[in-house]
């Protein structure tokens, strides 16, 4: 698949100008009046923790933020630099539909690991931890102290899975028992259980 670039450009490194547009080392890279790339610290990569993205998709990682910074300029005045699709990051601008890019994979317990498709990370999300910041391993709840789009898409995942086992429960107990299968008898028996269950996950 090949990707738009930007044409050479007759600029010199400082044409290119860094933003931090949060104050938790989030940076937006301009050239020209607009946004050709974002910078971000990825406080969980020891090793390579800066990393640049373009309309969501990680381009280069390296571990300092200079180097991140050299490379944009570099590759954006060489023409190397992929286009910034500006509908797709005007799409995804919220962390509620940012969520939709979050594939919840795994259950345990109280813990649920999933898997962010916009940078190929995954994370574990708690959402019953105690300490606000804990209950997601990603930057943006471990330093913002906000409910990050992990914990939104496992919400999201909770809300679309445990209504449909309540609504089939509540089907069965208004059916006479007589027309009950055997199947349907075990359902209503261990509706406790689940109901324990959906209570303790949802709060």
């Amino acid at each position: 698949m090949t990707h738009a670039t930007y044409p050479k450009q007759a600029l010199s490194a400082n044409d290119v100008t860094f933003t931090d547009i949060d104050g938790f080392y989030n940076f937006e890279a301009q050239a020209n009046g607009q946004t050709i790339a974002e910078l971000s610290h990825d406080a969980f990569n020891s090793l390579n923790a800066w990393y640049v993205s373009v309309s969501g998709i990680e381009v280069y990682r390296t571990s300092l933020y200079c180097q991140a910074t050299d490379w944009v300029k570099s590759q954006y005045i060489a023409g190397t630099l992929s286009k910034h699709n500006h509908c797709q990051v005007q799409a995804l601008t919220t962390r509620e539909e940012r969520a939709a890019t979050i594939e919840v994979l795994e259950q345990h317990g109280d813990e649920f690991v999933v898997h962010n498709c916009e940078n190929d990370h995954y994370y574990v999300v708690r959402p019953n931890y105690p300490e606000f910041k804990g209950r997601c391993e990603c930057a943006d709840c471990h330093y913002r102290g906000v409910k990050c789009k992990h914990q939104i898409a496992v919400e999201n995942f909770l809300e679309e899975t445990f209504p449909t086992v309540a609504r089939f429960v509540d089907d069965l107990l208004d059916k006479p028992f007589d027309e009950l299968s055997s199947e349907e008898w075990e359902r209503l028996k261990n509706k406790s259980a689940t109901s324990d269950r959906m209570e303790l996950l949802a709060a």
